[in-house]
């Protein structure tokens, strides 16, 4: 748990907020942060997405990574573009090659436009640009 965070924490020298709504998760992710070496710039927070008063007072973000299923993926599309800086990135991942279709669609209509896809057997990830 956590790799998006700890993936972004070794790839850019940025600051990065990671959250889940799963206790155990963050637990685990507590762990593999320090094990790898990024506890000075992952933050890990118990909480429900935008939904989370920390999670909005923090945006806007350049960048959100979200590795989830389509349909919450979907449902968040508002949020996202409402919390992602200008000319920002959303990076989406979690869904199969068959929902490609819908959640592109739902972001098209929140204002983000498919930057690039890719694929990795069945699986799709999407990148997404603010407009």
């Amino acid at each position: 748990s956590g790799v998006l965070a700890m993936a972004a924490a070794k790839l850019w020298p940025c600051r990065v907020l990671g959250v889940d709504n799963d206790a155990p998760s963050i637990l685990v992710a507590q762990e593999n942060v320090k094990a790898n070496g990024v506890a000075d710039t992952v933050r890990l927070l118990l909480g429900d997405g935008f939904r989370d008063a920390r999670v909005r007072r923090e945006g806007p973000y350049e960048l959100i990574l979200a590795n989830i299923l389509a349909e919450p993926l979907c449902a968040m599309a508002q949020d996202v573009k409402r919390h992602l800086a200008p000319g920002g990135t959303v990076i989406l991942s979690g869904l199969l090659i068959t929902q490609e279709r819908q959640v592109t669609a739902r972001y098209r209509a929140a204002g983000l436009a498919l930057a690039q896809r890719y694929h990795l057997g069945e699986w799709s990830t999407l990148v997404l640009q603010s407009k």
